[in-house]
């Protein structure tokens, strides 16, 4: 109970030991009534606002405990900020690597030994010649490999990389510029290792 709602009390309890007759009686108890109720909703205020009190308090806690988050959060995405930068320079790097590990294959392929139509041709010193040989085409130029059961048929042989008739039909002989020195079937020149 607060001290307005003790002294309204007091006046109720002195009005009634007063015992006052005719219009003043009315009069003063019409008073302590309206007092009475103006000390209740004082009261029921102050309790609010202390509870508005103890709210804004948890509030401001709160927002302390947010603001720390906040800092936080921000370091965090400063040391990611780095970590980014470190991790492009390593990716740059890798492409720089990449690059150049392309610029070796692009020159693996530009081998003299390298057969630029259909890349299946492999170096005579790494695998042996199983029945196949190799020809320049006399139009683009290329070098082609074909296997000597092409030799066969009866059309003529055309170039996979330009088209043109690479051996003409009945044209089947083949010189043979190895000296016997190959891995060349029989139908290359008979020598065969």
């Amino acid at each position: 109970m607060s001290n307005v709602t003790n002294k309204v009390a007091y006046l109720k309890g002195l009005l009634d030991g007063l015992n006052p007759e005719g219009a003043e009686a009315k009069l003063f108890a019409a008073i302590v009534d309206a007092l009475q109720e103006i000390a209740e909703t004082v009261e029921e205020n102050t309790e609010a606002i202390e509870g508005l009190d103890e709210a804004i308090d948890e509030i401001a806690d709160e927002f302390d405990e947010v603001e720390d988050c906040m800092d936080e959060l921000c370091d965090n995405y400063d040391e990611m900020r780095e970590e980014m930068d470190y991790m492009s320079d390593d990716v740059e790097e890798l492409h720089d690597v990449l690059d150049e590990l392309l610029d070796v294959d692009e020159d693996d392929e530009d081998d003299d030994d390298y057969c630029d139509c259909c890349g299946d041709c492999e170096d005579d010193d790494d695998e042996e010649d199983d029945g196949f040989f190799e020809v320049v085409c006399p139009h683009c130029e290329e070098n082609i490999c074909l296997d000597f059961a092409m030799l066969d048929t009866e059309d003529d042989i055309l170039c996979p990389c330009c088209g043109e008739i690479l051996i003409p039909a009945g044209d089947a002989e083949i010189e043979c510029e190895c000296d016997g020195n190959c891995h060349c079937s029989d139908d290359c020149c008979g020598e065969d290792e």
